[in-house]
């Protein structure tokens, strides 16, 4: 007889595991899905359906900066975009101009890992 309700089940997250970036160890916090559903008894399958990677060309984003004055808001809807575009920014010799103009924006995030994310950077 089973102990928890998913013993016995697999549930595929159709996302990337969760990693810590810096070291490539594989997080598995009680707080996250994985974590919550293994707790239940479940084994996860990860099938990611898209990959998050740093722009090859950077161009579009040296364009874009020169019209930050343009903006009024600034979206971030996962906490890998946060992390590339913060780092995308720090490659530029105007780092100083571009963080005082987004520092003047209104910034919005969609999750709790995207805030804490953002929060590495203010």
């Amino acid at each position: 007889m089973s102990r928890n309700p998913l013993d016995g089940k697999t549930i595929v997250l159709m996302r990337q595991k969760n990693s810590d970036t810096e070291s490539g160890d594989d997080v598995k916090d009680d707080a996250s899905l994985e974590g919550q559903l293994s707790a239940l008894g479940a084994d996860i399958l990860f099938f990611p359906t898209i990959e998050t990677s740093a722009l090859a060309n950077n161009i579009s984003f040296f364009f874009l900066s020169y019209l930050f004055d343009d903006f009024s808001w600034i979206f971030f809807t996962s906490k890998n975009g946060v992390r590339h575009f913060f780092e995308t920014i720090k490659k530029y010799d105007n780092y100083p101009e571009l963080m005082r103009k987004i520092a003047e924006k209104k910034i919005a995030v969609i999750g709790a890992s995207t805030a804490g994310e953002l929060k590495k950077y203010a």
